[in-house]
């Protein structure tokens, strides 16, 4: 499905400057392609008067005026097509094409004319940039006038993008962000409709077929745009772009020619331009309004009055819960889920055929004085009610049987004055909306247009009962998943300082991901105060377990692990078990302070069928790609709530750190989860001393796991490392893709400011004051660097010349 006038040709249709250069190269060929591919005779007459003047001027013959008119009509006939696209894919195609006509005709010119170089490239790009704005017919010149080359600012304005919204309430806040996108990246004016479908069900083409009819606005089921959304706020929004933005009449003879395919336009749109445009779709005034009123009574002092309790319902506890269940949600699931296309789609429904209640619980039971907002396509399952200590509301029950302002007979008075005898779905559906997006929490269903938009809204914290992957996101790419770290003020400054540098990285990649941290201590206000400067989540992280988490270190041995000689750092190493007491999301990725994100990356990369329970990536061995590795885990935050109780009951009734599957919390995490632990793409936890570069080459994230950039620097210059590591150190030009993973750190320390790598430098080298500037310049050599450098030698020599050494002084470093 395309969105283009059924008038516009097919690629095939188009004709190819590439072919056209090969028929311009046989002279016997010439007259005929000319009868062939010319078809607006008149518009070539004009062209030939200001073709002949140019030719004069550089003396080509008039026999050779067949051979130009021929460029110019294939050049018209390609910017005719071209502005017919309303499709970019197609659009890129055309102006690809064009582009490669305008390299083409200066070689054409000067091979068949006496035409020079110079003069050769100003008619041919004049000649492409002159169609390919759509100029009415050339003028006829005289002689002696020189041809007429269009400009941007000459250019005739480009045609308004148009189109048109189907389907319910969620399909087309989607058709409106992904047109609208589309129209600022190609900087062409856009036309809204003005209509709301306030009834969108949609129903299948055939019986038994997979494909559903659009449901188009009509003038019974639509109602004025503006009378639901606030329209300026979104054209503001759009004119900040730069863009005339203008809301047009929904006229059928028109818009009813168009075809309403909100999906293939998304999917060639700009996902964060799109994201933001959905974001603006804010309520009207009518329309908040009355969710202000239906709010009032679910939070407000009105509605405990009218309940008969002493206080009002907390918001912090308030979670929207969007379920669908209705008999055209079960149609359209077993429609989807059977597409005989071969990709994975098996998460309409339920996740694991768990009845929605435990769903919920595990959802929501972290939580204190929650309750829970209703909306769905059905009445609300007995099942909920009975979650204990969980007050289950709905629009429909509370709202509006307790308020005279928008008793449900009234609402639809609001925006139109057709009857009708109950509220329509999409007016519902959008009152339930914005009711939703005022709610602190959401548990969706992920297939579902209204809850993907309310996903997208929250950064993706949020969660959805069908689990798995958002279907949306292949396209889409909004949905990042949340980044979790922990961190405790009693670990090294090490540490610190890593983090620091982990997060920078993810905020230059992936600036829109949001980033949580499970944070132990409040004595370092600096840090934390960075941490908040920067928009970071902390959660206030005092587990009750901390004197059993030591009584694991003590027992261990350090020979085998370099954890267990450090109180803070081993401690810091378990807190990730409490994540599901604190994340609020459906799926977070764990990582360790060690991580550097080098490329972004979506909920699209992890694919459609993404772990229900929790995935590890390899560690050493990389022949079996076994889940070894937590240094970087992929983690479905209902599943670890479901199983923390029995988890935390298998941990500490161990007496030593060593599980039968590794040590401390990594072999505990294997021991208890093995026949569900999933593997995690070693693309996502990739290890600087890993030697293939089919790895290295689709690097997500690189895991300094062992040897951290501070252990590598201290062995070059001179030092030694610690027994665990020191076969690491010893090989380390075994490793191809050492340096170049030292130098994604660099990059990523360079956006906190010169000090972080002093602060980093000085933390590990303070008693020899001549290798702290040496790391420092090391570092930022590094740094000045705008490609990946395969060998540190360069900048460690550099680094040691500088303080007048020689780096024969230093016989670690080894070429």
């Amino acid at each position: 499905r395309v969105d283009m006038l059924s008038a516009a040709p097919t690629e095939a249709e188009v004709p190819s400057p590439f072919s056209f250069g090969m028929r311009l190269g046989n002279p016997h060929m010439m007259k005929s392609f000319a009868e062939d591919e010319t078809t607006v005779q008149g518009d070539v007459d004009e062209q030939d008067g200001t073709l002949e003047s140019q030719m004069e001027r550089g003396g080509a013959s008039p026999g050779q005026s067949i051979l130009l008119d021929e460029v110019c009509a294939h050049a018209q006939k390609l910017s005719h097509y071209l502005t017919e696209m309303q499709t970019p894919s197609r659009r890129v195609v055309c102006l690809l094409r064009a582009a490669s006509l305008a390299l083409l005709l200066p070689l054409v010119f000067v091979q068949t004319s006496t035409l020079p170089v110079q003069n050769a490239f100003v008619v041919a790009h004049g000649i492409a940039a002159h169609w390919l704005e759509r100029p009415e017919a050339p003028r006829r010149q005289s002689a002696s006038m020189p041809l007429v080359v269009a400009t941007t600012t000459d250019a005739p304005q480009q045609a308004p993008h148009e189109y048109t919204v189907c389907n319910g309430l969620s399909n087309q806040m989607l058709g409106h962000a992904g047109n609208i996108a589309v129209a600022i990246t190609l900087r062409r004016p856009v036309q809204i409709p003005n209509a709301f479908i306030i009834n969108g069900v949609q129903e299948t083409a055939s019986e038994g077929g997979h494909a559903l009819m659009d449901t188009l606005p009509t003038s019974e089921n639509s109602v004025p745009l503006g009378a639901v959304f606030d329209t300026a706020t979104l054209v503001e929004k759009i004119e900040k772009y730069g863009i005339k933005a203008t809301l047009v009449p929904y006229e059928e003879n028109v818009h009813g020619k168009l075809e309403c395919s909100w999906i293939a336009t998304l999917s060639t749109a700009k996902p964060t331009l799109a994201g933001e445009i959905l974001k603006a779709l804010v309520p009207s005034k009518v329309t908040k309004m009355l969710t202000d009123e239906i709010f009032d009574v679910l939070v407000g002092e009105a509605g405990s009055s009218i309940r008969g309790e002493k206080h009002p319902r907390s918001l912090e506890g308030g979670i929207c819960l969007h379920h669908r269940d209705g008999p055209d949600w079960h149609k359209h699931c077993s429609i989807w889920e059977n597409i005989p296309d071969g990709v994975w789609r098996k998460n309409c429904l339920e996740a694991g055929g768990r009845n929605l209640a435990e769903l919920v619980q595990h959802r929501t039971s972290h939580l204190s004085r929650r309750w829970i907002l209703y909306v769905g396509d059905h009445e609300a399952p007995a099942q909920l009610k009975q979650i204990d200590g969980v007050g289950l509301v709905t629009r429909k029950e509370e709202a509006y049987s307790s308020s005279s302002l928008i008793a449900q007979n009234k609402v639809t008075s609001f925006f139109t004055n057709k009857p009708f005898e109950s509220i329509p779905r999409d007016l519902a559906a959008a009152i339930d909306y914005f009711l939703c997006s005022r709610l602190p929490y959401f548990i969706g269903n992920s297939v579902s247009t209204f809850s993907v938009n309310q996903i997208a809204r929250r950064d993706s914290l949020a969660s959805w009962y069908n689990s798995h992957s958002i279907p949306l996101a292949s396209f889409f790419t909004v949905y990042f998943i949340p980044i979790v770290y922990t961190y405790t003020e009693e670990s090294s400054a090490s540490g610190k300082h890593m983090l620091k540098v982990s997060i920078l990285s993810v905020q230059k990649h992936i600036p829109s991901a949001a980033i949580q941290v499970l944070y132990h201590g409040n004595n370092d206000t600096d840090f934390r105060n960075w941490l908040l400067r920067r928009k970071i989540t902390l959660h206030d992280h005092k587990p009750t377990w901390r004197a059993k988490v030591e009584k694991l270190r003590l027992n261990g041995d350090p020979l085998g692990s370099h954890l267990y000689a450090h109180t803070g750092n081993y401690f810091g190493t378990w807190q990730r078990i409490d994540i599901p007491l604190y994340i609020s999301a459906e799926y977070c990725l764990l990582l360790d302070a060690d991580t550097v994100v080098v490329s972004p990356f979506s909920f699209a990369d992890f694919g459609l069928n993404l772990t229900a329970t929790l995935g590890f990536s390899a560690e050493m061995d990389l022949s079996t790609m076994e889940p070894v590795n937590a240094g970087v885990a992929v983690l479905n935050i209902p599943y670890l709530r479901r199983t923390l109780e029995d988890f935390h009951t298998f941990i500490f009734n161990h007496d030593t750190p060593q599980f039968r599957l590794g040590p401390s919390d990594q072999g505990a995490y294997r021991d208890f989860y093995q026949q569900n632990l999933t593997f995690l793409d070693v693309k996502f936890n990739v290890k600087p001393y890993y030697p293939h570069w089919s790895i290295w080459k689709d690097r997500k994230i690189i895991h300094f796991h062992g040897m951290k950039p501070h252990d590598i620097v201290n062995y070059w210059f001179g030092g030694e490392c610690s027994p665990a590591i020191a076969p690491l150190c010893r090989d380390y030009n075994l490793e191809p893709f050492l340096c170049r993973s030292i130098q994604h750190f660099a990059w990523a320390a360079a956006d906190g400011g010169p000090g972080l790598i002093r602060d980093y430098c000085d933390e590990h080298f303070s008693g020899a004051p001549t290798v702290v500037v040496m790391c420092v310049d090391f570092f930022e050599i590094l740094q000045a660097q705008k490609s990946v450098t395969s060998s540190c030698n360069a900048p460690l020599n550099e680094a040691i010349r500088r303080q007048g050494l020689s780096p024969k002084l230093f016989p670690n470093m080894r070429s």
